[in-house]
């Protein structure tokens, strides 16, 4: 399977399974920190925006009322680690710090029905993302930035317990 038609799937997956409760916008990804090589609109940055999309999507079926959704835009990313590229035979990898935590930048808007009832604008950061634990799969390539983001749409947006798996 390519990437392109892997991406497609991954991004109607959420909207087959009637969970297109959040959109979610990308604005100005070539002025973004880190959203994966340098490359502004390469093919790592479209699996980040495509994974992070897809994460929105599951959250919003998980933990958003009923008759609600949810508009964000994403004003800049700066994933967790670095690349150090001059680093001899790990030119692609990914080096973690405490000084190296995963932020995202975005505004929101919640709406009930038609009626906006929540609006701002959030930098969410994990500080002590490398002595945290999850749930989430330590092979994922962005397991501390979805796990950050779980955290704060949970606490921003959860009416009580998630809605199953």
């Amino acid at each position: 399977m390519t990437q392109a038609a892997f991406l497609l799937l991954l991004l109607a997956a959420p909207q087959a399974a009637g969970a297109t409760r959040v959109a979610v916008v990308y604005a100005a990804p070539e002025r973004y920190t880190d959203a994966g090589r340098r490359v502004a609109g390469g093919a790592e940055q479209a699996r980040v925006q495509a994974a992070l999309s897809a994460h929105f999507a599951w959250l919003g079926a998980r933990y958003l009322a009923p008759g609600r959704r949810l508009t964000v835009t994403v004003t800049d990313i700066d994933l967790a680690g670095r690349l150090e590229p001059w680093r001899p035979q790990a030119f692609d990898l990914r080096v973690l710090r405490e000084i190296t935590w995963p932020r995202i930048r975005l505004a929101f808007r919640l709406f009930d029905g038609e009626r906006e009832i929540l609006a701002g604008d959030d930098t969410i950061a994990d500080l002590a993302y490398l002595r945290a634990t999850s749930g989430y799969r330590a092979s994922d390539p962005l397991v501390y930035e979805k796990r950050m983001l779980e955290r704060w749409f949970r606490t921003r947006f959860s009416a009580g317990q998630p809605r199953g798996e």
